[in-house]
C-alpha cells in the first residue's frame, strides 16, 4: 500500500533532496559560478553590442521614412527578442518595461546554469530551480510540487527533470515522488 503525502510535504522532500545532493558541490559551485557567468557574457556581449548598433542605425536612418516601417519593425523585433538573452544589468530600460519579474533574467540564468553544469558535472535540472549564495550553498529552491485543482500533487516545470536527474544518480526518492513522473494509468 502506498502512503499518501500532501503536495506541501512532497515539495519539501524534493527540495531537501536537491539541497542535500548539491551540498557535496558547494565548493565547486562557488569556484565555478563566476567563470560560468563570464563564459556566457563573453560570448553574448559582442553579438548584443552589434545588434544594438544596428538597431540604433536603423532607427536613425529609417524610422522617419514613409514606407520603410518593415525595416524598423524587423530590427525592433530582433532586438527585443535578443534582449531576453541579455542580463538585466546590460539591458536598456525600454527592454525591461512590461516584462514580469520572473522573466527578467530567466534566459541568461539558463545559459549560466548550463555553463555551470558543464564546469562541475552537476546535472542542469538540479541547477535550474536553485539559487546559490557566494559560498556555493543553496539559498533557495523554486517550488517543485504544488496542489493541483483536485487537491493532489501537481509538478511544476522544474520537478520532473529534477526527479529524473536525482533518480539517474541513485538517489532514493519516495514512491509518490517517482509516481509524479509516471504517465497516468501505467502503474
Amino acid at each position: 500500500m502506498t502512503t499518501t503525502y500532501s503536495p506541501n510535504y512532497l515539495n519539501y522532500i524534493l527540495k531537501a533532496e536537491i539541497m542535500g545532493f548539491l551540498e557535496d558541490y558547494e565548493v565547486e559551485i562557488a569556484e565555478s559560478y563566476d567563470e560560468a557567468q563570464s563564459i556566457f557574457i563573453d560570448a553574448l556581449r559582442p553579438l548584443w553590442e552589434a545588434q544594438m548598433r544596428v538597431n540604433e542605425e536603423v532607427e536613425e536612418n529609417y524610422s522617419a521614412n514613409v514606407g520603410t516601417s518593415a525595416v524598423v519593425a524587423a530590427s525592433d523585433l530582433v532586438t527585443s527578442v535578443m534582449s531576453l538573452l541579455v542580463p538585466v544589468f546590460m539591458r536598456p530600460q525600454r527592454f525591461l518595461d512590461g516584462l514580469p519579474e520572473e522573466a527578467l533574467d530567466q534566459m541568461p540564468n539558463q545559459h549560466v546554469n548550463y555553463n555551470l553544469s558543464q564546469l562541475t558535472n552537476i546535472p542542469m535540472p538540479l541547477l535550474m530551480p536553485t539559487q546559490f549564495g557566494d559560498d556555493g550553498s543553496v539559498t533557495s529552491v523554486f517550488d517543485m510540487v504544488v496542489e493541483g485543482e483536485d487537491g493532489g500533487p501537481k509538478t511544476t516545470e522544474w520537478a520532473v527533470p529534477a526527479i529524473l536527474s536525482l533518480a539517474e544518480r541513485g538517489v532514493e526518492l519516495p514512491e509518490q515522488l517517482c509516481l509524479l513522473v509516471t504517465p497516468d494509468g501505467l502503474i
